[in-house]
């Protein structure tokens, strides 16, 4: 019995899975050599010196024999007639069959075809699937590659099991050769079976014979194929649905951008699904590319939202409007003679004709100059205007503060060196920085001395590392309104290296009333302030993408050089210095990216590309800027406003932030749950997170009864939710109660020793002001 399984091994090796041309050959003849079945083939089994011997042994032994007549005619003598007197016995499939391999054992390909087609096309299985594996390599001998790949393609379209049994390598080798004359949609359609099934090697050609196909056939875009109705149904079919995916229209010049390739992709699907092909997979694939598509537009939408300031306050205040109008009573007097008027006009008819110089009317201080009422009027216009869009409610530093200087920058900076482990621990409690966790280890086979200085190094890295970061973060990120009339006071520290420069002077303020017409409204006022502050804030994110590009950029670089060259000298050559190297230069890389993406933060906010999004969304864009692995729950089938988008990215990254840095654990161990539930009464969402356990619960609940009072007393809480530290909660209650007009509850504390939960808690009516409605215009 044991041959008979040997040759079942055999027979499965050869059937499961296309190997190689000699390797399959080999298996075929072990698997002939094995069979108690007499057949010719055997013969090819026999060592050459004993061949001849074997075969007049059994013409001795059954000179009528099947086997014989079959070895004499056919595969002896590459007879090519299945028909003739020699094999009138044998049934007929077979003599086609031995006839057509003889053929081709003799290299006549050509003559063996018809036979090959004949059998194709017959009942038994067997037979056919046979034929077809030699018809196609036929084929592609006889110089006919398109019949091959042709039939190739046919063959798993009816039957995809075949796929693997055959030689997709050497199909997919000449349809390389043929996609770039070719229109034949069999080309593109192979390499897509080899490409999905097989391996990656022909992943350029199925790009290319995608792009050829078009182009030879006429067509632009993918979509111009559903119109196509010469191509043949079935083929056409799965060229749109597996052919015309992103990863192989990527390079198709005729689309624009990544966006354009998705947006083609979603309508294919829709059309598919129109056509009830493959409706279940493609209703899947249409929900999955539109929300990735969606996360892709709402992320941008954030990012691209850090810098902001509401200014439609400016409009409905009547007490601007009241100072407007007391401006204009001033301004229909004659001020020409007061030395101010005269004075400013003269400079500004001296300086209008250089726009880059105007640029800098803010730093132009007339010495020792008295302002009459109309000016003093409209420089203090124009400063409360200043000051509600830098430090109002919905102002500029708020938003500062919210979304890039509090965790999101330094965070962002920080990922690139920690994830190398380049940067030490640094307890909260501690001035110093604790041992590091990573390359002390690395560089165990040194001495000790030498692997307290690597940890010594590193240390001093980190320090430096941080005070650069908060340098920028701490100072470079502020506003600066100190005016400067003000002279002889202590602007400060902060004051001095604040990048955000909104002083102004008198000078600057005469300019901008000097593009105020005669007859001017109180709106016309406002939409000239407005681009004012913004023109000074395009000057301000300029000069700030400079010196981050320039300035930190270099600082930043420096110090990982200085860090890679201080090791080495420590630790010479020993074997873990590569793996360092390749560390550093991985931060580098990553740091680079980083820096880029800060300066993309310094770009003034556009308008709204999201229209309505769910809290997966939010939640998947907070949980990236917080860098923490959660759990997200939402029962509540809500879809929210776009506007609101950026509010509860804000509110949820400082939730999760707070999970991350004030549970006391390393982020491995971190448990982090996020839940958005819809009730009777109305919606309730919490963050929870596991901690270093407390010692007594009721204490540390007591702990926080400060931020419970204070949540919500607006005098309080709004200068509060302007700075960082401590401000997590002040900035949540912003974010809802001032940014979005949310009234709501929220309870947090301890819910065991292990485990801290802040819950918001918003009812129906309040709700209806974010929530999404299809019938709606929002």
């Amino acid at each position: 019995m044991l041959p008979w399984f040997q040759e079942l091994q055999h027979l499965v090796t050869r059937e499961t899975r296309f190997i190689s041309m000699k390797r399959n050959l080999g298996i075929d003849l072990a698997s002939i050599s094995l069979s108690g079945v007499c057949t010719p083939l055997k013969v090819r089994c026999i060592p050459e010196p004993l061949r001849q011997t074997y075969v007049e042994g059994m013409r001795a032994a059954m000179p009528n024999s099947v086997v014989v007549k079959l070895h004499d005619y056919a595969w002896n003598t590459a007879g090519s007639d299945p028909e003739a007197l020699e094999l009138v016995n044998v049934e007929k499939l077979r003599a086609r069959k031995y006839c057509a391999k003889s053929l081709i054992e003799h290299g006549k390909n050509k003559d063996a075809i018809p036979l090959l087609e004949q059998l194709l096309r017959v009942e038994d299985q067997s037979i056919a699937y046979e034929a077809c594996k030699l018809l196609i390599n036929s084929y592609i001998a006889a110089g006919q590659p398109e019949a091959a790949v042709d039939l190739y393609v046919q063959a798993i379209m009816d039957n995809p099991h075949l796929l693997r049994t055959l030689d997709s390598r050497i199909v997919s080798s000449v349809c390389e050769n043929l996609a770039s004359s070719s229109k034949n949609i069999s080309i593109p359609i192979a390499l897509s079976f080899h490409y999905r099934y097989i391996d990656d090697a022909y992943d350029a050609a199925l790009r290319y014979s995608f792009e050829r196909f078009l182009n030879i056939n006429c067509l632009n875009s993918p979509l111009e194929l559903f119109a196509a109705s010469t191509i043949h149904e079935q083929k056409r079919l799965y060229f749109l649905e597996y052919i015309c995916i992103p990863d192989v229209m990527k390079l198709y010049l005729f689309f624009d951008n990544a966006k354009e390739i998705e947006e083609c992709r979603i309508e294919i699907c829709k059309r598919l699904v129109e056509k009830r092909h493959s409706v279940e997979r493609m209703v899947s694939e249409v929900k999955e590319r539109t929300r990735r598509q969606v996360l892709l537009e709402a992320t941008k939408h954030v990012e691209n939202s850090r810098i902001y300031s509401e200014t439609d306050g400016f409009m409905a205040s009547t007490e601007y409007r009241l100072l407007y109008d007391r401006f204009n009573k001033f301004r229909s007097q004659d001020y020409t003679e007061y030395d101010d008027e005269s004075g400013l006009a003269n400079l500004y008819e001296t300086l209008k004709k250089d726009p880059l110089i105007m640029s800098y009317a803010y730093s132009m201080h007339v010495q020792d100059i008295v302002l009459n009422e109309k000016n003093t009027a409209f420089l203090k216009l124009c400063k409360i205007a200043r000051d509600e869009f830098t430090f109002g409610v919905k102002g500029l530093s708020g938003h500062l503060s919210t979304r890039i200087r509090h965790g999101h920058f330094p965070n962002t900076l920080r990922k690139c060196v920690s994830s190398e482990g380049l940067l030490s621990p640094k307890p909260k409690s501690s001035s110093g920085y604790k041992r590091n966790s990573v390359w002390p280890d690395r560089f165990s086979s040194l001495p000790a001395s030498s692997i307290a200085s690597v940890d010594k190094t590193l240390a001093e890295f980190s320090s430096k590392y941080d005070t650069l970061i908060n340098e920028v973060n701490d100072r470079w990120f502020q506003i600066n309104v100190f005016d400067q009339e003000m002279t002889g006071l202590d602007k400060g520290t902060l004051t001095e290296s604040a990048l955000f420069n909104y002083s102004t002077t008198a000078f600057e303020s005469y300019c901008l009333q000097r593009h105020l017409q005669e007859t001017a409204e109180y709106s016309d006022f406002v939409k000239l302030v407005t681009q004012w502050l913004w023109d000074r804030t395009e000057q301000n994110l300029e000069i700030i993408r400079n010196k981050i590009s320039a300035d930190f950029r270099a600082r930043s670089h420096r110090l990982l050089d200085d860090l890679e060259n201080e090791v080495v000298k420590i630790v010479g050559a020993s074997d873990a210095i590569n793996e360092f190297r390749a560390s550093v230069n991985r931060a580098r890389v990553s740091l680079t990216a980083a820096i880029d993406t800060v300066i993309c933060w310094f770009r003034r906010s556009q308008g709204l590309t999201v229209p309505k999004f769910d809290s997966d969304i939010a939640v998947t864009i907070a949980r990236r800027s917080a860098d923490a692995d959660i759990e997200h729950f939402d029962s509540s089938n809500i879809e929210f406003q776009g506007r609101t988008l950026s509010y509860l990215v804000d509110v949820l990254y400082v939730l999760l932030e707070n999970c991350v840095t004030k549970s006391n654990l390393p982020k491995g161990e971190l448990n982090i749950q996020t839940r958005l539930e819809r009730g009777l009464d109305g919606a309730a969402l919490s963050v929870s997170n596991n901690c270093a356990p407390v010692e007594d619960i009721s204490a540390a609940n007591q702990a926080l009864e400060y931020y419970r009072e204070s949540y919500g007393k607006e005098a309080f809480a709004l200068k509060a939710s302007q700075g960082e530290g401590g401000s997590g909660f002040f900035k949540v209650w912003k974010s809802l109660a001032k940014d979005l007009g949310l009234a709501h509850e929220i309870v947090f504390g301890y819910e065991s020793a292990e485990r801290f939960v802040v819950s918001i808690l918003i009812s129906n009516s309040e709700l209806e002001k974010v929530s999404f409605h299809e019938d709606i215009d929002r």
